[in-house]
């Protein structure tokens, strides 16, 4: 396992995804921006007048997708930079994620849902009944991982069964992701950790003596990067 940071900075960074030119994205929840680290290091504002930015993703045509926590709506950014409110009424969405067939997963925090949008921005339940849920995953047997502030890890089985884990993971964040390995990484932000979580409830440590990490993405090497609020700055993480 090797740990090295790759940006500093930052202000409360929260979500990440990766551009398909290698250029890594972070939302920036502490400046209303979101943040456009290059693989040299260097860092840049790309999108503003973001109101406490949290989830972000791309999907397969370069969109960005940008959840706002404070203004509770999603916005798309175009490639050419245009902006446009992409879904609405929201209740804090944090984390982001695509299935397979185009939908996007949203946490919707305060009503403790993860919801489907279609790519016309409407939206369904596609579970509820969690604690704060902030992020989502689905591994590719199609178990959805949901990471819940307030209350673990809940493992949501295609049968319908449900295990959460409260142990050892104190307060899973944002940052939960499924790798093209198939594997589910989720972060601790307040115990300092990253853990990788199975479908048999088992949970691995990876790396731990991390300052509030709250985001996690897979970087086109495989390797895992972690965006830690507490000291605005982005690690890699070669498994």
């Amino acid at each position: 396992m090797f740990l090295k940071k790759i940006a500093s900075g930052l202000d409360a960074p929260v979500g990440m995804a990766v551009r398909a030119d290698g250029g890594l994205l972070v939302a920036n929840w502490g400046a209303d921006c979101i943040s456009l680290v290059r693989e040299t290091g260097d860092t840049e504002r790309a999108f503003c007048n973001i109101s406490g930015p949290s989830g972000l993703t791309i999907d397969a045509s370069g969109n960005i997708f940008a959840a706002s926590y404070s203004d509770d709506i999603i916005k798309r950014i175009e490639p050419d930079g245009t902006a446009t409110i992409f879904a609405r009424g929201l209740r804090t969405p944090a984390g982001l994620c695509f299935e397979k067939d185009g939908a996007l997963l949203v946490a919707n925090r305060a009503a403790n849902q993860i919801l489907a949008l279609a790519p016309d921005g409407r939206s369904r339940i596609l579970c509820d009944g969690f604690q704060t849920p902030v992020g989502a995953a689905r591994s590719p047997d199609g178990t959805l991982f949901v990471s819940n502030f307030s209350g673990g890890v809940t493992i949501c089985r295609p049968d319908g069964r449900r295990t959460t884990i409260s142990d050892p993971i104190r307060q899973p964040g944002p940052g939960i992701v499924a790798t093209t390995a198939g594997r589910i990484f989720v972060v601790d932000f307040a115990g300092g950790t990253v853990f990788e979580v199975t479908a048999d409830a088992e949970c691995v440590e990876i790396v731990s003596g991390l300052k509030s990490p709250a985001g996690l993405v897979e970087g086109r090497n495989r390797a895992l990067l972690v965006a830690t609020w507490g000291d605005g700055a982005v690690y890699e993480i070669s498994l």
